[in-house]
């Protein structure tokens, strides 16, 4: 995507420069951030880690800037054991009248999710991560499942696989969808689907619960649990010339 790309054995982290910033984000908890911040050299170190750390981050300069996200996390490794309420709005889709049906993501043919996905980050007011993470990401690690009524589609979700953890990455529903449920007949699938891969993870992204509390009531009634980051760091570079 022309965006600069490191790695660092020593400290154990991957990170991204553009202009002045050098941005490092879910970094786990095994990172030396004293070598990462050597190494991002004359960079502005901006750091959002996985977990809380924040003795060792501030023992190698660094100041908090923002307060950590929640997101919400599913583990395939055992039984998901849904809300008894969203069991219900399943049960109700699986008795409706859609069907599923799943596909690699194809640049051509699911180019209408993404346009409607524009359409309601509009609509919405809300910005996500450019849709050219989803063309540029491995075609064997993205999977997509579409929910149909009479040959048209009505609701879609796009995962993104990254080592034992998948991302669900992009979601779109129209009102007939909604109204038969096609995102819990979608999200159950995919769970059964990973569950069978042996992945571990199914991460649901962030969740506001003060803006979109529907949305987060949707993930935890699904199953998942929420578990906070380590909030955003930032550290001046090392030394100037």
């Amino acid at each position: 995507m022309g965006v600069s790309a490191h790695t660092d054995a020593t400290s154990g982290a991957h990170w991204i420069t553009r202009g002045p910033v050098a941005a490092a984000t879910r970094v786990g908890p095994e990172v030396d951030f004293t070598a990462l911040r050597e190494h991002t050299g004359r960079h502005i170190c901006v750091v959002t880690p996985d977990e809380k750390s924040p003795l060792a981050l501030r023992d190698a300069g660094f100041r908090q800037i923002m307060t950590h996200a929640t997101v919400a996390e599913i583990d395939l490794r055992r039984a998901v054991r849904p809300h008894v309420k969203w069991r219900n709005g399943l049960h109700k889709a699986q008795r409706g009248p859609l069907t599923l049906r799943h596909r690699t993501f194809h640049t051509t043919k699911h180019q209408w999710l993404l346009d409607a996905d524009s359409v309601q980050q509009k609509t919405r007011k809300f910005r996500a991560l450019p849709h050219d993470i989803i063309r540029n990401w491995p075609v064997k690690n993205t999977y997509t499942g579409i929910a149909y009524m009479n040959d048209t589609p009505v609701a879609g979700m796009i995962f993104l696989q990254h080592g034992q953890t998948v991302t669900y990455q992009t979601g779109w529903t129209a009102p007939v969808g909604r109204r038969h449920n096609a995102h819990q007949l979608l999200l159950n699938d995919a769970i059964q689907n990973f569950a069978q891969r042996k992945l571990s993870w199914l991460d649901l992204g962030t969740v506001d619960s003060v803006n979109n509390p529907g949305l987060t009531r949707f993930k935890v009634r699904a199953g998942a649990t929420l578990r906070p980051l380590g909030g955003t760091w930032i550290a001046w570079p090392r030394w100037r010339s």
